[in-house]
């Protein structure tokens, strides 16, 4: 029930800014469909919200063993895992409404499901921690959509450097890192012969992996594209600077 409070109060907040903002923002994105500034508002405001969470989550959780990594649990752990799924929720949704191709919001279906069953199985929560600072593209990503009217505008430049970065490091490589981590502390349970290896459930095994190299394929595929684009703007921008 909090996980559909939580997609609806986001809901509104994007219908709320849509309605205020849409005057001084014209936020699209390559595919031609409008995404509108309510999506960018509630991003700029629900990512840092929950990226605090996951943080502190981080932090409060033990995870200096494989056995801690796989099986400490908090209250926060399923804030963390509620707050993302609401967030996932929300955005499909919104783009099922806008008419946003399928292909471009499948990877909101596998993260809201993770993150359900992550709550419901409650194994490998410190991982999935790690896991969700990809949502951190979103913010630059956000930035780039919106001051997208000036293009020649040094934050505008600035926030197409960071979401390449950001992009390249948490997703491209930071998603294969967490993999290799649920692989090892997998072999250090079975190494060290512990007794809880037993208790470790064979669906959460699958969900982890499915679920990071699932988006990790996606995200190849999706850097690929942001990569050309990014050429493509640092050579206009030089061609401009030779004029």
């Amino acid at each position: 029930m909090r996980l559909l409070i939580w997609a609806l109060f986001h809901l509104t907040c994007d219908r709320v800014a849509e309605v205020v903002l849409k005057p001084y923002s014209s936020a699209s994105v390559h595919t031609g469909v409008k995404i509108g500034i309510g999506n960018c508002a509630v991003t700029l405001y629900a990512i840092p919200i929950y990226l605090l969470i996951t943080l502190y989550t981080a932090c409060v959780t033990p995870m200096r063993t494989a056995h801690e990594r796989v099986f400490s649990f908090s209250p926060w752990h399923f804030t963390m895992c509620e707050w993302l799924c609401s967030i996932s929720l929300y955005e499909v949704v919104l783009y099922m409404i806008n008419g946003k191709p399928f292909v471009f919001w499948i990877h909101h279906i596998v993260v809201c499901a993770t993150s359900y069953a992550a709550t419901r199985i409650q194994q490998f929560l410190p991982l999935y921690a790690l896991v969700s600072f990809v949502e951190f593209t979103g913010i630059p990503l956000c930035l780039v959509q919106l001051l997208s009217h000036n293009e020649s505008s040094a934050s505008y430049m600035c926030s197409g450097i960071a979401f390449w970065g950001s992009f390249f490091i948490l997703r491209v490589v930071g998603l294969p890192v967490c993999l290799a981590l649920l692989v090892n502390d997998m072999h250090e349970l079975h190494v060290t012969n512990d007794e809880a290896l037993e208790d470790v459930s064979q669906t959460a095994i699958f969900v982890a992996i499915f679920s990071m190299s699932t988006l990790w394929v996606m995200s190849v595929q999706w850097f690929q594209t942001i990569h050309g684009r990014m050429m493509v703007a640092v050579r206009q921008l030089a061609d401009k600077k030779r004029c």
